[in-house]
């Protein structure tokens, strides 16, 4: 019991650093920053998401900012992968889209990930850099997807 504590004090502990490392890169990127996913992207990035099977979607630590016509939103996406035994939780930074003026089933675009074998913060800043240029942006510009996930690290 004491090693499941510890482990989920440590697992907290990590959480609040990430949080506190995005929201720093958020400010220097003069992007917004919420912690917790307030704009309920998880079903409409589950979607959207271009890994088959992928199930329990949860969204955290969203940079966003509003644009002509749409909203911009970086984020880390988790979900779990596999069926019954092979199942694993898998953890990237992903991007999408959604325009202000369009029925809801056509509103997001498809999700980027973050590209494989990278730090969460550098695939942050590699999407940044992709997809919020201060360039002028094609809102309906076609993201696309990378099906190439990361596994969640675990607290073994």
């Amino acid at each position: 019991m004491v090693i499941t504590a510890g482990a989920a004090g440590l697992a907290t502990v990590r959480r609040k650093r990430q949080t506190a490392l995005l929201e720093s890169l958020a400010r220097q990127w003069e992007l917004r920053f919420a912690a917790e996913d307030r704009f309920h992207l998880a079903g409409h990035v589950a979607a959207h998401l271009s890994v088959p099977g992928a199930a329990d979607v949860v969204i955290r630590d969203v940079m966003y900012r509003q644009e002509a016509s749409s909203y911009r939103y970086l984020f880390t996406v988790e979900y779990t992968m596999g069926v019954l035994r092979t199942k694993h939780r898998m953890v990237s930074a992903g991007v999408c889209t959604e325009m202000q003026h369009c029925p809801i089933s056509q509103a997001y675009s498809q999700v980027a990930l973050g590209a494989e074998g990278t730090t969460l913060a550098a695939q942050y800043d590699a999407l940044r850099k992709a997809f919020f240029n201060d360039q002028a942006i094609d809102p309906a510009r076609e993201l696309k997807p990378t099906p190439h996930p990361h596994p969640l690290p675990r607290g073994d």
